[in-house]
């Protein structure tokens, strides 16, 4: 039996593959422990693991901004708290597991001389020419370019002081490359479905193409409210933007529920991190703080969401139509990719969002039969490579037991 330190550090749609994977290796009589920003504490107490925080509530970085450039100084100001964090859970660890910029993950792995495992959760955060770069809305870029940017983001690493002045204390070089430094320290879990995000050309190394790490939900059935409003008519559109966060969430939920009027539709709509909320809510919606992702969205007519990772594939998986209405980052490019695959129409940028823009996008998700239809294949192929944990699992084990020998 070994223990295991998950170390996630972003949103849910960072922080729930993890929790699958964690799963996974308790079932095969591993101890796992979570190092996550504070807010992810009563996931560790839901899965029964212990935890550690390694910042603040994430969504504290998100709040009132859509912003890349603010949530990225914030979380780096966060470093020092990263790596306290990491520090005290590896305590007696026998790996690393991290995701997104869990900077402090390689470098305790490398001090305590255990296996540094980091998933990647879309392929745009691999480094390879014919990516690219996300933030960058735009479907493609110059090679040059694209080699510009990596020079870019590995300079605004280099003057992270945070990470540097960690680095030290450990007595550990400074980072000079931010990419080398997460992917390439260890071994590289490729943790998405290839059917809907396909792995570019030219990424070095021998990564383990997990696909995905999900489980379903502790429970088989919707709560009581929900599964009374599914019946009471037509299977509904679910509209959410997950931990995404309005500078004005009340006129966000104005503009949903006009575009909802226009579009004659039932929906859901999930209140998300930017609490989205109305005093007076018509009987052909339902407003849900959160709902399990893999229950409700078999059962609804079509997803409208911001683009994440997660919550892409979970739309995917169920085999729904879905559009994608990008905030930052890597949304954009997931916003086209669901229209490249014909499940969905072209992305929205929120900040051109508007409820009759809105509302058309919802009666072409409707009406559309080949969407549905090229949904219905496109989950039925990512479901055929289910067990993308499991598989996980094993590159953990094996990790271990090579450093054993």
């Amino acid at each position: 039996m070994s223990t295991i330190v998950l170390a996630p550090f972003g949103t849910r749609g960072d922080v729930e593959p993890l929790l699958a994977l964690g799963t996974e290796l308790q079932r095969r009589g591993h101890r796992c422990t979570l190092a996550a920003p504070a807010n992810f504490a009563p996931n560790a107490a839901d899965n029964a693991m212990p935890f550690f925080a390694t910042g603040p509530d994430f969504l504290d970085f998100h709040r009132g901004t859509h912003s890349e450039w603010r949530v990225l100084a914030a979380m780096a100001r966060a470093i020092p708290e990263q790596f306290q964090g990491v520090m005290a859970a590896s305590e007696g660890a026998d790996a690393i597991v991290g995701s997104m910029l869990s900077f402090a993950a390689p470098s305790i792995a490398r001090v305590r001389d255990i296996p540094y495992i980091y998933a990647v959760l879309s392929p745009l955060y691999l480094r390879a020419d014919t990516t690219v770069v996300p933030g960058a809305p735009v479907r493609w870029l110059p090679r040059i370019a694209v080699r510009m940017a990596y020079w870019v983001q590995d300079a605004l690493t280099v003057f992270a002081l945070s990470l540097q002045a960690e680095q030290r204390k450990l007595g550990l070089p400074a980072v000079r490359n931010g990419y080398a430094h997460l992917a390439n320290s260890g071994e590289l879990l490729l943790a998405y479905d290839e059917a809907l995000l396909p792995t570019p050309g030219g990424v070095g190394g021998s990564p383990h193409h997990v696909g995905l790490m999900r489980r379903d939900s502790a429970t088989d059935a919707l709560p009581d409210t929900v599964r009374a409003f599914l019946d009471a008519g037509q299977p509904p559109v679910y509209i959410g933007f997950g931990s995404m966060s309005h500078a004005d969430p009340a006129r966000i939920t104005r503009l949903l529920l006009d575009a909802i009027r226009r579009s004659g539709v039932r929906a859901v709509i999930a209140a998300g991190w930017s609490e989205l909320k109305a005093t007076d809510m018509p009987p052909n919606v339902l407003l849900l703080a959160q709902a399990p992702h893999d229950l409700l969205f078999p059962k609804c007519a079509a997803v409208v969401h911001h683009g994440g990772a997660g919550t892409l594939s979970a739309a995917a998986w169920a085999g729904v139509p879905q559009a994608v209405v990008w905030h930052w980052g890597d949304q954009y490019h997931h916003g086209w990719r669901v229209n490249e695959l014909g499940v969905g129409p072209p992305p929205l940028a929120i900040r051109k969002l508007r409820a009759d823009r809105l509302a058309a996008i919802i009666r072409r998700l409707v009406d559309d039969d080949a969407a549905r239809t090229n949904a219905a294949a496109l989950g039925a192929a990512m479901r055929s490579h289910a067990g993308g944990a499991a598989r996980a699992a094993d590159v953990v084990e094996q990790a271990i037991a090579a450093r054993r020998r």
